[in-house]
């Protein structure tokens, strides 16, 4: 009975995420005939009738959805408090690549495979996620900032979710070493350039007068070879990330060093962790969170001290 739940109820999640078995199982680190017979097992007990969409990709419970969303909010809770294993999506990169099982066991990182970063907080108030992780900027429509208390140890609220800003995550523009901007002044800026941006940004630094930039039609996002690729392909395109991604993506081996273009002021915005009201005072929840946040400002600093912005730790302190 508490694996048809803990695993049941948890694979039923994944699969409405995911909509794919496999990919279920892959995150899971199970055999897909796990994760079926496992969902099959949970549906079946409390009368949900699992079914899949084969056309649309997706599962859907069609009976008794108020007992599941009971369930999943007291498993949601039960996991802050007691279990761990809370869900975590959108810290790619920030946490270490291994941690102390103390720490492992708080969460479980879950990959983001959609485009559009309002379904995550979607998937967020319907419980099926805990935590995200994500830039103000991508979400500013639906959750807007700056909230007017901004201490980076706090939730604010910001209905019907909290967030709290726990590093930032400024636009900046840089380049390949041997790029021409990096060799001219601004005054001999008269050129016209194809813009990669590491992510979907609603809006970009102000340019200086003389300098063009189009983005590319295909952005093929910070996952590293592709982006680098496209660098080698075209070398003089300028980028636009944060420092953080920067960093990460340019420390791989062989790959071209990228310098910031600091004749540019960088679009300052912050890094954001979101939860759900009910959550943030479980003790499990709150050792997370205090996580996340060190090491989203570990992250911040290194980034800034490996490509020289050291200029962007000062206004931070100011």
């Amino acid at each position: 009975m508490r694996d048809i739940f803990s695993e049941g109820l948890l694979y039923l999640d994944l699969l409405e995420l995911y909509g794919s078995s496999y990919a279920v199982a892959e995150i899971c680190g199970v055999a897909q005939s796990n994760v079926f017979r496992g969902a099959n097992a949970c549906s079946k007990l409390l009368n949900l009738g699992l079914r899949k969409d084969r056309a649309a990709g997706t599962y859907r419970i069609e009976r008794n959805q108020d007992v599941q969303r009971d369930l999943r909010r007291l498993n949601q809770r039960l996991r802050a408090r007691e279990n761990g294993q809370l869900r975590l999506l959108g810290s790619t990169g920030l946490l270490p690549s291994t941690l102390p099982l103390k720490q492992a066991s708080l969460l479980r990182e879950l990959p983001c495979r959609w485009s559009d970063p309002s379904l995550s907080l979607d998937y967020l108030e319907q419980g099926l996620i805990d935590l995200v992780v994500l830039p103000a900027a991508a979400v500013r429509e639906r959750l807007p900032w700056p909230a007017q208390l901004r201490r980076a140890d706090l939730y604010v609220p910001v209905a019907p979710f909290v967030a709290s800003a726990i590093a930032p995550w400024p636009r900046h523009f840089f380049t390949r070493l041997d790029h021409p901007l990096q060799q001219r002044p601004v005054a001999q800026w008269d050129h016209h350039f194809s813009l990669l941006c590491t992510e979907t940004l609603p809006e970009l630094p102000s340019l200086p007068a003389g300098l063009r930039l189009s983005p590319l039609s295909e952005e093929p996002g910070a996952t590293g070879a592709p982006w680098f690729e496209r660098l080698q392909q075209q070398p003089e395109t300028v980028v636009c990330g944060s420092p953080q991604q920067i960093y990460a993506l340019a420390g791989n081996d062989g790959q071209p060093p990228l310098q910031p273009l600091t004749a540019i002021s960088p679009l300052m915005d912050p890094l954001l962790l979101v939860s759900l009201p009910h959550l943030v005072t479980e003790p499990l929840h709150q050792e997370l969170s205090a996580l996340l946040r060190r090491c989203a400002r570990e992250q911040w600093q290194s980034s800034c001290h490996g490509l020289g912005l050291q200029s962007l730790l000062n206004l931070q302190s100011a």
